[in-house]
């Protein structure tokens, strides 16, 4: 998010998780478990993993300006949830905003195949270009970012008119312990039945998204699913396929841990969780590290392992 003309303040890094109201409840020793990703690991297993990250950095982004971070988000920092529409917008921009910066920044710096050669000594850097599954993969970069591009414009226009209540969103309460908090946004592509929703391989359509974030309470935590009205067939399908779910606390959290890279953890739940446990959240986020992995994982393959004593409410719709 560029900094435009009207701005007052110096670029900030925002929180999209407020450190305040919801990082500093699942944080021990004012850290939370975060996952970081590194391209260049020795091995799969270490191209992603929840490594301990301060409450201060965990969430964070430069994407706004000191004066319009403070002034859009207001709402959502300075008031404890109440599930209203002008809220639920706020955290939803917020966190779309990391998604168009992070499109944005994961483009900028996809290595050059002369670079890579020139790093590695090889004679004639400038001769060498990108392989079939290389250029499959910038391709399906650009159309992710067309797609989030698109999305944020019209989200920018319901925030311009105030349309908040243009945004359908799901709210679950949840009680107990809470052991994570997570904000970002997806393109769903089956749902939990293991219906395909939408077809990534279709690269002339533009994607439907959907919101998802799991905000901590000293008491509990609320869900939220949110998409725009315009966008609503796929998004809601995938919706109701989750709170219809037997095992609906977990399905949340396998939600976070299938699609949402920006989710922090509790480090004593996660270190209380049996191996099984831990192998299955890694690799549910894992397989979106590389591109030639064969697997299909989506939130069907939930593996019904029991990942929180947590207790879901009654869902409801605004």
């Amino acid at each position: 998010m560029a900094k435009g003309t009207d701005c007052s303040g110096t670029m900030v890094r925002s929180h999209t998780v407020s450190r305040a109201r919801y990082l500093s409840i699942v944080a021990e020793e004012n850290h939370v478990l975060q996952w970081q990703h590194s391209p260049w690991a020795k091995t799969k297993e270490e191209v992603i993993t929840l490594q301990p990250t301060g409450i201060n950095v965990a969430s964070t982004f430069n994407g706004f300006c000191s004066h319009h971070d403070t002034q859009l988000f207001q709402e959502i920092d300075n008031a404890p949830f109440c599930a209203t529409y002008s809220q639920i917008f706020a955290q939803v921009f917020r966190a779309h905003a990391r998604e168009l910066y992070c499109k944005q920044a994961q483009i900028l710096s996809y290595p050059d195949p002369a670079d890579i050669a020139d790093f590695h000594g090889l004679e004639n850097p400038e001769n060498y270009a990108r392989g079939p599954l290389a250029e499959l993969e910038s391709t399906s970069m650009d159309v992710g970012l067309r797609d989030t591009i698109l999305h944020h414009e019209r989200l920018q226009a319901i925030q311009n008119a105030k349309e908040y209540h243009r945004l359908r969103s799901c709210v679950i309460p949840l009680s107990g312990t809470p052991v994570i908090s997570t904000a970002g946004a997806f393109f769903p592509d089956f749902n939990a039945t293991g219906k395909q929703l939408q077809d990534f391989t279709d690269l002339q359509s533009v994607l439907n998204s959907v919101h998802f974030s799991i905000l901590p309470t000293e008491t509990g935590a609320y869900a939220v699913f949110s998409f725009l009205d315009t966008e609503a067939i796929g998004p809601e399908n995938f919706v109701f396929s989750v709170i219809e779910h037997k095992n609906l606390t977990d399905m949340l959290l396998w939600v976070a841990f299938t699609y949402i890279e920006n989710t922090h953890v509790r480090p004593s739940w996660w270190n209380a969780l049996g191996k099984v446990q831990q192998d299955a959240i890694k690799t549910a986020m894992g397989y979106n590290m590389d591109i030639r992995d064969p697997r299909l994982m989506t939130i069907a393959e939930y593996p019904n392992l029991g990942f929180t004593n947590q207790m879901a409410g009654k869902p409801f719709w605004l």
